[in-house]
């Protein structure tokens, strides 16, 4: 539905993006994320045709659209800043786009009618925006870019100005909506809790390249870059050398790694894991649990900290002077204090174990 080709754009001398090419498939709901900088809006700018690429393509339905000026592309926009009208109602608002477009009085006035009982703002249809809420503003912005049914639906960072109850409130609205039309979305975000609770798929951006594409398990249990492994959630980055290798499925190999005179077992692809090779992994704090007794695969290490984060408890365990981040549910947290002495055990990541159901990230080299 949506592709890139090749996308460049030059800000003078500097490079904003650098080579992007995607595909957006039709009905998905894809979200740009990356830090600030990033190069992120700049794509998404240029897909609107608010700028213009330096080289490269854009195509939507198939149709070569980069020098095609913004209002002739049929997109749908939302900013974080709303961009009402501040002079119009909530029903010229929205009627705006339908006028333009020709609509009939009696189209017009049936479509906002669907759109305001969509979004539950009947009660508000004669108010102006400086007597909406910010959630509101926000609500009747998305209707409005929706109105005239755009085949693509662009976000730019469109609930960062909402307090985190509304923002939270308002993703389950975003997603319900855009499930219920049917409209293919791109989201621009620097939220990844946002990014993984709306999103078909991700795409990770940093200095104006692409890191990684994939669904949001995959993102966060299967980086495929360091940057990825360490911008996506937390982790700990753990080195060791592999002691011992067998055959496994995947084009993986279940091996032993050496860390700090304990053994870690984990999986490799096959031309890391040759024994002797000093290897890294990227472990999530929740893969880690704590045993009351000690084996041959278990850690020992001292708490350091201590912090309650509401629905995790997150410790710090000193390893030898490598300090391990272990997130345990708060409802069933293990009651140590700061000095105890702890062991750590490791999941295996199931993602390449058939046995489990349960989930956990994947080594990778870079």
């Amino acid at each position: 539905m949506l592709e890139i080709q090749h996308l460049i754009k030059m800000f003078g001398n500097f490079k904003a993006t650098n080579d992007i090419s995607l595909k957006v498939e039709k009905g998905e709901f894809v979200t740009i994320l990356g830090p600030s900088g990033s190069g992120k809006s700049t794509v998404l700018r240029m897909i609107a045709g608010l700028e213009t690429p330096s080289s490269g393509d854009i195509f939507i339905n198939d149709k070569n659209v980069t020098k095609l000026a913004p209002q002739k592309r049929e997109i749908g926009l939302v900013f974080q800043s709303y961009a009402l009208f501040p002079n119009m109602t909530v029903t010229e608002n929205i009627a705006y786009p339908l006028r333009s477009r020709k609509w009939t009085k009696s189209d017009i006035s049936e479509r906002i009618n669907e759109l305001l009982s969509m979004v539950g703002l009947e009660h508000r249809a004669a108010h102006y925006p400086h007597q909406l809420s910010g959630g509101e503003k926000q609500r009747v912005a998305l209707v409005r870019s929706l109105a005239f049914r755009p085949p693509l639906l662009l976000l730019d960072e469109p609930l960062s100005a909402l307090d985190a109850k509304v923002r939270e409130k308002l993703r389950v609205s975003l997603k319900d909506i855009q499930k219920a039309m049917g409209v293919t979305t791109l989201m621009v975000t620097h939220d990844q809790e946002e990014a993984f609770e709306l999103s078909d798929r991700i795409i990770v951006m940093n200095e104006g390249r692409i890191e990684q594409i994939g669904t949001p398990t995959e993102i966060y249990y299967t980086p495929k870059t360091n940057f990825t492994a360490s911008f996506v959630g937390q982790t700990n980055l753990i080195t060791g050398v592999v002691m011992q290798s067998e055959p496994w499925n995947n084009g993986l190999r279940k091996v032993k790694l050496n860390f700090l005179g304990s053994i870690i077992e984990w999986f490799l692809p096959e031309k890391e894991a040759t024994v002797g090779n000093t290897v890294s992994i990227h472990v999530r704090p929740e893969s880690f649990f704590f045993t009351s007794e000690a084996s041959q695969y278990d850690l020992l290490g001292k708490v350091i900290a201590i912090r309650f984060m509401g629905s995790i408890t997150r410790y710090s365990v000193d390893m030898k002077d490598h300090i391990l981040i272990v997130d345990c549910v708060s409802s069933f947290r293990q009651w140590f204090s700061v000095g105890d002495n702890v062991w750590l055990n490791l999941q295996l990541p199931s993602a390449v174990d058939p046995n489990t159901d349960r989930q956990a990230d994947i080594r990778f080299s870079n």
